[in-house]
């Protein structure tokens, strides 16, 4: 359930941010294509570059548009988890949340993944309890030993009886039980290895896009806006 209400909220957030930077980038193209306008009656521009401009223009509306039209889905996907209706209002964050980047290496991080993911641990455990199976599967070729005690109503005549119950014609039948809990347990297994490589994969896939997104941000933080801002005031 947890992870139902952060993945709902972090869609209804992202769509929120990405609207409004969408419309920022919306708003600036307006600007540079207005330039470019001007640039074209006194011959500095050429009209390509302004067309060029007005597509990207149109095609940031056509974003805006579904992107506005997605939110109230969002709102109502997280109203649902929430338990709440399904038009109950919330003021989608105004800032860009800071992500701190994992300390931990890409080994430590696995390890840790792999430990608290709950579907792994609950396939381990499904492993383990098969394992116990066969091994009370194999016990029924102990035989059993059975001792009994009798007397009579006025306790003068005791009698003892013992008997021993070896499952002679039972061999097929615990067989087959040892089989197919075997086959269980390498079922078993076999999800539990599928499991572990999907997140894997999933996790390392992610942390590879943080770091080279985090990459990005310093070298449009550290070189291309400073740059930007430099050829804006010559100009």
């Amino acid at each position: 359930m947890r992870k139902k209400v952060l993945a709902a909220w972090y869609r209804y957030a992202q769509d929120s941010v990405v609207l409004r930077l969408t419309e920022s980038q919306q708003a600036l193209l307006k600007s540079i294509s207005a330039l470019d306008k001007a640039g074209i009656s006194t011959g500095g521009r050429q009209s390509g570059q302004w067309l060029a401009a007005r597509d990207s223009i149109d095609r940031l509306r056509a974003e805006i548009i579904a992107l506005r039209n997605g939110l109230p889905r969002d709102l109502a996907a997280l109203n649902a988890v929430l338990g709440r209706d399904a038009d109950s209002p919330l003021a989608p964050p105004q800032a860009i949340a800071t992500v701190v980047p994992p300390s931990l290496s890409n080994h430590a991080l696995l390890m840790l993944a792999l430990r608290r993911n709950p579907d792994i641990r609950g396939l381990d455990r499904f492993v383990s309890a098969d394992r116990i199976r066969i091994k009370r599967a194999k016990m029924q070729y102990i035989p059993n030993f059975d001792l009994g005690v009798s007397s009579s109503l006025d306790g003068t005549a005791q009698s003892f009886t013992s008997a021993l119950v070896v499952p002679v014609f039972r061999y097929q039948a615990i067989n087959a039980s040892i089989a197919q809990a075997r086959d269980r347990l390498r079922g078993q297994q076999a999800a539990l290895r599928s499991a572990d490589i999907n997140l894997t994969a999933r996790l390392l896939i992610d942390l590879l896009a943080l770091r080279n997104d985090r990459q990005q941000l310093a070298l449009f933080a550290g070189r291309i806006v400073p740059r930007l801002k430099w050829i804006n005031a010559l100009a």
